[in-house]
């Protein structure tokens, strides 16, 4: 259902609704921009890598850590432990969530749409500046947890490599 186009509000975000509502949404405007920027795709790849493995030879997939809690808001919501930063602690830490370049997150308001469509972010250039120094430490960074994601199991090789390259032809760090 996650179309190409991420701009807010864009129609291929959810072409079945676009198609039978001609609306992204309720017409809510959120607070934050929405859809976030991590690439969950690439975990899908590999828990569909794990349970055929599961199913074929017994193996089960491997655990993360659980979401840290800080509080339970609800019948439908919780809080989280965020860092410095405003980034959930604990699960899986693909390199978007410990090598950041924005802000990706839930829950975005008003309602029902945007909590489900959640937080995009991007952080300042002094920011990054203050992360990144130099484009080889922010290539380096993903690389070492890209590949401990690969190592744990929640990334598959191939997938892996792409997030590298993504890295590497980024303007993360670079001095303009």
């Amino acid at each position: 259902m996650i179309g190409t186009d991420l701009s807010p509000g864009a129609h291929g975000v959810n072409p079945p609704q676009f198609r039978d509502t001609g609306t992204f949404q309720d017409g809510t405007v959120c607070d934050f921009p929405t859809l976030p920027r991590t690439p969950y795709k690439y975990v899908f790849h590999a828990v569909l890598d794990h349970v055929d493995r599961w199913i074929e030879r017994g193996t089960p997939p491997p655990r993360a850590r659980e979401l840290e809690v800080a509080t339970l808001t609800g019948p439908n919501g919780v809080e989280l432990v965020r860092d410095e930063l405003g980034i959930a602690k604990g699960g899986i830490r693909l390199s978007s969530v410990d090598v950041p370049i924005a802000l990706n997150a839930s829950p975005n308001n008003p309602g029902f749409i945007c909590r489900v469509f959640g937080r995009y972010e991007p952080f300042g250039k002094a920011t990054l500046d203050v992360l990144y120094p130099n484009h080889g430490s922010y290539v380096s960074k993903v690389e070492r947890v890209t590949d401990k994601n690969v190592r744990d199991g929640y990334l598959l090789r191939a997938d892996a490599e792409t997030i590298k390259k993504e890295a590497a032809r980024s303007d993360i760090g670079k001095r303009k």
